[in-house]
């Protein structure tokens, strides 16, 4: 059977709304990017290079998401047989076909990008080790901790790209050499992503499946501590790097704001898991895009505020 438009984009529409990530691609890097730029004082700048760094975040978390899918395709007709692949509305040759296409989109990328990016091509070549769980599929793909521990960290190496991204930019008036407080900068921007995928993994005992989440594994209680403890971190580092990159007073208000509300409902969640709400991963989800706009506005309207000479 031929891969067939038609699915792929029903697949696409459903599990990866094109313009809906693109326009969360484009708020993550630009904040990571412009924050790397602010710790030297220069201001917000878009290009061809800002452009290389938006499609490769795009493409690689297309990328992430279906080998999620191929690499899941049995355990899938067990837990999730409504799934779009186990129930047969979309076929693993119209998955491998997206795989093929976002890996092929991936590399094109670094061909046109006006530099090699050593940080991205070990992405690549990471990426491609996790796709065959850096072949030992029987010891991670059964262990949920190990496949954390195992690949997560791409999304930091994906947040390292940008040091080649913002480097490559030909307008740059100074070489930009990478410091020790970038790699503060790129932790702070890939902690929201491992929040999120904490958080989504944690329920209240009555609905618990077979399905492995880190609730499960740890208890409801144990398990919320970990999105509690990045959210704790996230915020640290905030108030540690947002006088250096000039945050203003009412952004670092609002992240406070979001950070006390998400911590709220964690707490409210160890106090009482069967409480009627949201589910935690939908609010992590909600924080982390909070995080992601707060920061992304902020450095957008002082570079407007620069470019046109008003008041921030």
């Amino acid at each position: 059977m031929n891969a067939s438009p038609k699915r792929m984009w029903l697949y696409l529409s459903t599990t990866y709304p094109p313009l809906i990530t693109a326009c969360y691609a484009s708020i993550s890097y630009l904040a990571l990017a412009w924050s790397l730029l602010a710790a030297r004082g220069i201001n917000p700048r878009l290009g061809w290079s800002a452009a290389a760094g938006i499609l490769g975040t795009f493409l690689f978390l297309l990328f992430l998401r279906v080998s999620d899918e191929i690499k899941d395709v049995e355990s899938d007709k067990t837990l999730f047989p409504d799934r779009l692949l186990p129930s047969g509305r979309v076929t693993l040759t119209d998955l491998r076909f997206l795989w093929w296409s976002t890996l092929t989109g991936l590399v094109g990328v670094q061909v046109f990008a006006p530099r090699i990016n050593g940080y991205y091509l070990a992405l690549l070549l990471y990426a491609l080790l996790m796709f065959k769980y850096f072949f030992l599929p029987r010891l991670i793909s059964g262990n949920l901790l190990l496949a954390l521990l195992s690949h997560n960290p791409s999304l930091f190496l994906l947040q390292l790209c940008a040091f080649g991204w913002v480097g490559a930019d030909p307008k740059l008036t100074q070489p930009f050499m990478v410091r020790g407080e970038d790699f503060l900068i790129c932790l702070l921007f890939y902690l929201p992503s491992l929040l999120w995928e904490l958080s989504r993994k944690v329920r209240p005992p009555s609905q618990e499946t077979q399905y492995q989440t880190y609730s499960s594994l740890l208890g409801y209680r144990w398990a919320a501590l970990l999105p509690m403890g990045t959210a704790a971190g996230m915020f640290a580092l905030l108030l540690i790097l947002g006088p250096r990159l000039a945050y203003s007073g009412g952004a670092l208000v609002a992240q406070a704001l979001a950070f006390l509300l998400f911590a709220g409902t964690l707490l409210r969640f160890i106090l009482s898991p069967e409480a009627r709400g949201p589910k935690l991963g939908t609010v992590g989800q909600a924080y982390v895009l909070a995080f992601y706009v707060i920061a992304f506005s902020d450095l957008a309207l002082r570079g407007y505020c620069v470019a046109t000479g008003g008041p921030r």
